[in-house]
């Protein structure tokens, strides 16, 4: 048995959030005194599965992003940033379910040549999100049942994977043509709409991801840049549902978390940053 199982990952939201069910499968496989997450954000992330103690504060300085996994003493470090290896990601900086899968069972192999148990789509996260401050969302929710619903992540990109365009006016402009679907933002729109709603209203945490997360299982469709506010809407129930996915990237092969395998989830994908036309087609021939 290990002292301590650690995982680590320096970089953004969406590369925590994807890795959740790994992690929380090899801590099954790997026995240990202690399981530690060593991450560059927030620990809200990961508040759901408690028997991993998460830390952003105390990063050991020693933990290198080219390296797979480190061995000190009785200890073992696993990388789980899927960019250490460019031989993961697919092209656009795409970070798929598939590569993932395929990256933590090349790590299992080499620390004791064992391997993951299930197929690659068993590791879409599933959140508990009792934990979180969902109290508004549901009341808003229940006053809201028969409208159609959006989530837009329409905030800044920090990934590599989509053009940084503002998407507000296109916001608006969908607002006034469908003043009976509900659009809700990850970020503020300034133009007021009684139909344009500002998620972050419901929490109090400016920390929120995963109440996002929350907010978009109501929703019909889902919208967003491939970063970490439209990762975290990637669950395995958003995934399994009939919800239409709408991403914004640079490549195809960043349309979605999971690349190849089926699921029932409707993906559409453009590069354009024409963010009304392509909406308002798609919102045409799925919701009205």
């Amino acid at each position: 048995m290990l002292d301590n199982l650690c995982f680590y990952n320096h970089y953004g939201n969406g590369d925590i959030f994807e890795s959740r069910e790994f992690v929380r499968e090899i801590t099954s496989k790997l026995p240990a005194n202690n399981y530690i997450y060593y991450i560059a954000r927030p620990p809200r992330l990961m508040l759901d599965i408690p028997e991993i103690l998460t830390d952003n504060v105390n990063f050991p300085p020693f933990l290198r992003n080219d390296r797979a996994f480190h061995r000190v003493n009785n200890d073992l470090y696993i990388n789980t940033w899927i960019g250490r290896d460019s031989k993961y990601v697919l092209p656009g900086s795409a970070c798929t379910l598939e590569k993932l899968y395929e990256m933590y069972n090349d790590i299992l192999g080499e620390i004791n040549g064992s391997k993951l148990d299930k197929e690659p789509v068993d590791y879409l996260t599933t959140v508990n999100y009792s934990l979180f401050d969902i109290s508004k969302i549901n009341e808003f929710m229940e006053s809201n049942l028969n409208s159609k619903k959006v989530y837009i992540n329409n905030g800044l990109v920090y990934s590599l994977q989509a053009d940084n365009f503002s998407m507000n006016d296109s916001i608006v402009r969908l607002a006034d043509k469908y003043k009976n679907i509900l659009f809700f933002t990850s970020d503020l729109v300034y133009i007021d709409r009684d139909n344009i709603i500002n998620a972050n209203d419901f929490t109090q945490s400016s920390v929120n991801l995963m109440e996002l997360s929350y907010l978009s299982t109501f929703c019909d469709m889902i919208i967003g840049k491939n970063s970490g506010p439209h990762v975290v809407t990637w669950t395995r129930e958003n995934c399994f549902s009939n919800k239409i996915n709408i991403t914004f990237s640079y490549k195809k092969e960043c349309e979605h978390f999971v690349y190849s395998t089926p699921i029932t989830m409707k993906k559409y994908w453009t590069s354009s940053t024409d963010a009304f036309t392509f909406i308002d087609d798609i919102i045409g021939k799925e919701l009205v």
